[in-house]
């Protein structure tokens, strides 16, 4: 009687053999698709920014200074407040403020652009109780993207570090006319990034990626805009009007809607002075 060695006859072997070179094949063509999808999603992007640069800011930023407010609901209600100022300091540099103020957090970012985006500065504050959590300033000039962060928290840290612009890099500032962009388009893309609340080690900017997807057609759009940096993920929700302008952003269980200066003002009156007290003096006068 023949003894049983455990091991595969020849014809089990061939069938293992055939199956595993079948599951290799099937991750390998896997992974060349994930790569082939974030190729052309990143090719979507440059084309955005493409557009965006060869139309230039002054046709597609407003004329005069403007603030677009905004409330922040919660599961309760409104918990907080966000505004967002832009204003052109001549036909050739372009300025903004992003300001947001939720319990005892704020943020608080400030960007100049020149008209075709190529060129900009970027300062972005974040406090809690009205201490400093990060500091991040950015400049992108001549195809390079130069960061400066401080980290006063435990334990604290001051990070340096520049690299190239990938071609499909996202300038601050450009958020909402990507967003007005990939809406119209119906596009799927890809852009690199800064992100503020990481350090960037070893002196070379170690750029994120934020993914923007436009979810369905007409009037009403959606578009979804997810980031990754790391195992760190996060998505938010954009609803488009048709005519290109947010009208309710979802992130989780907190949504923004935006509202007029006497809203806003009603539920938290400190609000416009604050606002004002960070604006430059070119866009003082929109509030």
């Amino acid at each position: 009687m023949a003894i049983a060695s455990g091991k595969p006859s020849q014809p089990r072997r061939s069938l293992l053999a055939a199956l595993t070179g079948l599951v290799l094949a099937a991750t390998v063509g896997g992974a060349w698709l994930l790569v082939a999808s974030a190729g052309r999603r990143a090719r979507a992007a440059e084309e955005i920014l493409q557009e965006i640069r060869s139309r230039g800011l002054a046709k597609l930023m407003p004329e005069k200074p403007t603030i677009r407010w905004y409330l922040v609901h919660g599961d309760s209600g409104p918990v907080g407040w966000r505004a967002q100022a832009t204003g052109r300091i001549d036909q050739a540099s372009f300025v903004g403020v992003d300001m947001q103020v939720v319990a005892a957090t704020s943020a608080v970012e400030n960007w100049t652009l020149s008209a075709d985006a190529t060129q900009g500065e970027y300062l972005a504050v974040e406090r809690i109780r009205g201490r400093m959590l990060s500091r991040t300033e950015i400049a992108m000039a001549n195809g390079r993207v130069k960061v400066l962060q401080a980290f006063p928290r435990e334990p604290p840290g001051v990070f340096h570090a520049a690299s190239p612009a990938p071609p499909n890099y996202l300038p601050e500032g450009l958020h909402e006319l990507v967003i007005s962009q990939v809406s119209a388009r119906g596009a799927d893309a890809q852009f690199k990034l800064v992100f503020n609340e990481r350090p960037n080690h070893f002196g070379y900017v170690d750029y994120g990626t934020l993914r923007f997807q436009a979810l369905t057609g007409g009037a009403g759009r959606s578009v979804r805009v997810s980031g990754a940096r790391g195992r760190e993920k996060h998505a938010s929700v954009y609803t488009v009007d048709s005519a290109g302008q947010i009208r309710e952003v979802s992130m989780g269980t907190t949504r923004l809607t935006p509202a007029n200066t006497q809203q806003v003002i009603r539920l938290f009156p400190e609000a416009a002075d604050r606002l004002r007290s960070q604006l430059p003096d070119i866009l003082r006068g929109a509030i």
